[in-house]
């Protein structure tokens, strides 16, 4: 089972269409083509790679979608865990990374975002060994140490450039622990994306100043072959395994109502009687 999705990238350049000729134009497919060719022809992301090493891989053109070129990378996964990043660099042609790191955003290129990380080798779980800030006054030495938890990640990007969203997920997911279950992973993805989460009229882009912010989350366990997602206003979490959906053209809406993300549970108080042994509550 493989899995590719694809992001915005401003420094792609893919080859003009008119230079394709002859035979050539048997292997070749528009940048908007790729996810749908990779899931439909490969198994694993070693297939891919090999494809593209022995140059089998299609040649990709510039397509005009929407009447402009949209300039993507492509992030390609299996339930291995192999993780593959294609992209097509301006002013240096076809390149693919092994992604070791687990995590992608949109521009600068893979690499300059890999390089970028060796600027953040500080973060840590706890915050031991965090000496503070010392000083030297009129002979005397001073030492302030840290007076809040979580110094331990002091300094982590927290704005929405995709750099520093590639710097605090790689950080994330490098210092969470390994889940144990299919759900726990699931549950801490979507914990991981709330880091990421744009809302609404925060982030404007383009010339008409439109608001960029995220319409869902998307995780994906590639074992089960299932999708989990939430959108912007129903929050709660929806999920769609392949196996389970007809063999025909289909479609549904995303969507839904903030009305329907909840569960009113004020029906369900009970009278307060004593603290649980644990620390929990009883209501």
């Amino acid at each position: 089972v493989v899995s590719t999705q694809s992001t915005g990238k401003d420094n792609a350049e893919y080859i003009d269409p008119p230079s394709i000729t002859g035979t050539a134009c048997n292997n070749a497919i528009p940048q908007t083509m790729v996810v749908t060719y990779i899931l439909a022809t490969y198994e694993t992301v070693e297939q891919v790679k090999n494809d593209l090493e022995s140059g089998k891989f299609p040649t990709v053109w510039a397509g005009y979608d929407l009447g402009i070129i949209i300039p993507l990378h492509y992030n390609i996964v299996d339930k291995t865990g192999a993780g593959l990043v294609l992209e097509h660099v301006k002013g240096l042609g076809v390149k693919w990374y092994d992604n070791t790191v687990g995590v992608l955003t949109n521009s600068p290129p893979y690499f300059w975002h890999m390089e970028n990380l060796r600027n953040y080798p500080h973060f840590q779980r706890n915050d031991e060994r965090r000496e503070g800030f010392k000083y030297s006054s009129l002979g005397d030495t001073f030492s302030l140490s840290p007076q809040w938890t979580g110094s331990g990640l002091l300094g982590l990007p927290g704005d929405y450039t995709s750099p520093s969203r590639f710097v605090k997920a790689a950080t994330l997911l490098s210092l969470a622990p390994i889940p144990a279950t299919t759900n726990e992973a699931i549950v801490q993805v979507f914990h991981h994306m709330n880091a990421a989460d744009i809302p609404f009229g925060i982030v404007e882009t383009g010339p008409l100043g439109r608001s960029s912010f995220n319409w869902w989350i998307l995780i994906k366990d590639l074992g089960g072959g299932c999708l989990y997602y939430r959108t912007y206003t129903d929050l709660s979490v929806k999920k769609l395994c392949l196996d389970n959906i007809p063999d025909v053209k289909s479609a549904m809406r995303m969507e839904g109502r903030f009305e329907d993300s909840f569960r009113d549970i004020s029906g369900e108080l009970k009278q307060f009687d004593s603290i649980v042994p644990g620390g929990h509550t009883e209501l």
